[in-house]
Formats: structure tokens, sequence, C-alpha cells
């Protein structure tokens, strides 16, 4: 084992208690809290495994709409994810993904309104930050989220939702109780598209939250290929 000067470990010992030190309690949050106001409505995936492209495609919608105050805007705000699939090379049927993997894409080229909405805009975002780590205990994890939520969505995955051993990547629109529950948007379609789960049904290691705002540009025609920020 390849042993740190003493100086190093004091210094991480010195960062490790400064985060505890930190850390805020879930008391100092309110009990409550979700963005459905700002929640666009449910999709549906189908049967493609596209859940990665699904997941931060609703991230960004609600993320906008908070962004600019817009709850008006929830039902007619439908941003393109089949052209995602498209353009990022993957089929219907092409295995999971990383919800990371979508945003770097449209950090670079934007994601686009449905074809069918006008005017035609496209969305672009300046990134995201990942919230948790793999390290961190399940009360840290739980602190860091329900913080996160204070400010907006969150893209995270299920895992062993009801005993389906699969990861499901969603949005996480709220708590409640607290942060004992997780208000989960879904993207099975469906009466069951909104979910309340408890922190055993999250895996957290990829939890992201966008970071700066988002704009939009309008576009002049119909252009179906992918622009460059």
């Amino acid at each position: 084992m390849k042993c740190c000067s003493l100086q190093r470990y004091q210094r991480v010992v010195v960062a490790a208690l400064f985060l505890q030190a930190c850390l805020p309690s879930l008391e100092d949050f309110p009990k409550e809290k979700n963005w459905l106001a700002y929640a666009t409505p449910q999709r549906n995936q189908g049967s493609c495994t596209t859940c990665w492209i699904y997941a931060p495609v609703g991230l960004i919608e609600t993320q906008y709409l908070i962004q600019e105050d817009l709850p008006q805007e929830r039902d007619t705000l439908n941003l393109d994810e089949f052209y995602l699939q498209k353009f990022m090379g993957r089929t219907c049927s092409g295995g999971g993904g990383d919800p990371r993997d979508t945003l770097d894409w449209i950090v670079n080229h934007g994601v686009p309104s449905e074809p069918n909405t006008l005017p035609k805009q496209t969305y672009f975002i300046q990134g995201y930050r990942e919230l948790t780590d793999e390290s961190d205990d399940v009360e840290t994890q739980q602190v860091l989220l329900v913080e996160a939520l204070q400010q907006g969505p969150v893209s995270a995955f299920l895992y062993n939702y009801k005993g389906v051993n699969q990861m499901h990547a969603v949005v996480l629109v709220g708590y409640e109780n607290s942060g004992d529950l997780f208000i989960v948007k879904n993207s099975w379609g469906g009466r069951n598209n909104y979910l309340t789960v408890q922190m055993k049904d999250l895996a957290l290691y990829s939890a992201v939250q966008l970071s700066g705002r988002i704009t939009r540009q309008t576009l002049q025609g119909v252009s179906s290929e992918p622009l460059s920020q």
C-alpha cells in the first residue's frame, strides 16, 4: 500500500472535516418542496431504451420554465427526444446510456423543439454539475439532493424499484416528508407517470443538475441538422 506524507494526510483530514462542518442538515430546509407547476407533461419512451435521453430533456424543459417563470407554458414546451437519438447515432434498441452524455451533446449542439412546434426553436445549456459522489454516505447524499431541489429538478437513476433490477434515468421534481420521499417524473407514460420513491430506490452516483442559464435560438425556416452554439 502506498502511503501519503503526514502533511498530505493532514490536508485530507482537514478538508473532510471542513466539508462535514459546512454540510447543512435536513432541518435547514422546508419539509416539502416541488416544481410540479413547471414540470412538462408525461412523455413515453415506449419500448426504446432511451431513458437517458428523456430524463435530461425533461430536466431542461422544467428548468427553463422555472428560470423564466413560465408555468403557463408547461403544456406546450416539448423538446425533440427523437432528434437527439438520431443525431447522437443511437437506435431505439441500442442499449442504455448516461444522461451526462446527452447533456454534453446539448451543450455543443442544442436540442430543438418538436417538428410541429412553431416557432421552431433550439435550446442550449451552459453545463451541469454532479451532485454526489460514490464515496458519500446515504445521509450526505440525501442532504445534497434536498439542497439541490431547492433550486430546481435533478436527473438521477431509479435502481431496483419495486424489485425491478434495472437502472432507469428519471427526473426528480421535488420531495416530501423532509426528504424521506422523492417525487419522480417518469418516461413510461400512463397514469403512474409521477412516482414517490425512497432513497433506497435511487442510484445517485450520476445525479446531476443544470448550471448556468438556458438560452434559446429561434430558427429561420426548418433545419434538420444540429447547430453549434
